[in-house]
């Protein structure tokens, strides 16, 4: 990743190199990136509009910290509506595949190509821990444009994963004046799920906060959750309950999935005498998991 990012930033071409890192930090495809307009940011909400689904509905990428100063170094120009311009008056830019042979030749990377990157996205959030299900929306996720503030709930798990993922990104990024603003923030530390594969996670006892455990089953399924700490969904549940911890009502990511909006519960204050951290531990059996890497590569493809 060094050798790449120093590549990308002796890239002359400015459009080039600033489209490269919004692929890097946003896991858009290329053509999402390279269509986008202006006139789809929304600054507010930190969102960006990248077209429609074959069901015509809006599609919205969340922007992170890192994502959102990039598009601010970004030179506006007052003829062209697309934020990656082109050689030509008024069109994007078109040539980025062959500009990339030139960037992965300067890095020694012959073998990765342009798509790779977006690949290279859903394995780093993986690798931090984030759920599938949740990398799975960065990579595909569809959102109802219904009410700009229900775009920014459907986002906001999203975009501080992302944030996250950014500011890992950066960290080798060579010192220039184009990194220097994108480095200047802080995500925010948060636990997660334990990686799937390696040792059986059923035979290890894991303990985990309160608020974050909470923040778990509202970003992934109770089931999916309780595989990766390798104890059982009712077991989960049951230790949800006696940490006053809310859960998903039935049928509710089947609602999050068709684009209908459900209101997150609120966590109330904790029952007295309840420990700092709520134990989990599930019997030496171990369940079959798909590989985290397979997964992602499904979702990416």
């Amino acid at each position: 990743m060094p050798r790449l990012l120093a590549a990308i930033e002796t890239e002359d071409d400015d459009y080039a190199r600033h489209a490269l890192w919004l692929l890097l930090l946003t896991g858009l495809r290329l053509s999402e990136v390279s269509r986008s307009k202006w006139s789809d940011i929304d600054w507010d909400f930190r969102t960006l509009f990248i077209g429609l689904t074959k069901n015509g509905e809006p599609v919205l990428a969340p922007l992170s910290d890192a994502a959102m100063a990039r598009l601010q170094q970004i030179p506006r120009l007052s003829n062209n509506e697309y934020i990656i311009c082109g050689k030509k008056p008024g069109a994007h830019l078109v040539g980025l595949p062959h500009i990339w042979l030139r960037v992965r030749s300067t890095a020694n990377l012959p073998d990765v190509r342009l798509h790779d990157l977006r690949r290279t996205v859903g394995s780093w959030l993986v690798q931090r821990g984030e759920s599938l299900h949740l990398v799975g929306q960065i990579l595909n996720h569809r959102d109802t444009k219904t009410t700009a503030g229900y775009a920014y709930f459907q986002t906001q798990h999203r975009e501080r994963a992302l944030t996250a993922h950014g500011q890992a990104l950066m960290k080798f990024a060579p010192v220039s004046s184009s990194t220097s603003i994108a480095l200047a923030y802080e995500a925010p530390v948060s636990r997660h799920m334990p990686a799937s594969g390696g040792k059986d996670p059923a035979r290890c006892a894991h303990y985990v906060s309160r608020e974050n455990l909470y923040r778990l089953v509202w970003e992934a399924p109770v089931s999916e959750v309780a595989a990766r700490f390798g104890i059982s969904d009712v077991g989960l549940a049951k230790a949800c309950r006696r940490a006053a911890i809310p859960i998903p009502p039935r049928g509710y990511w089947a609602k999050a999935e068709a684009g209908r909006f459900v209101e997150q519960s609120p966590l109330p204050a904790p029952p007295p005498g309840l420990r700092d951290k709520i134990r989990l531990k599930g019997p030496a059996s171990k369940a079959k998991q798909e590989d985290s890497q397979t997964v992602v590569a499904k979702i990416a493809a």
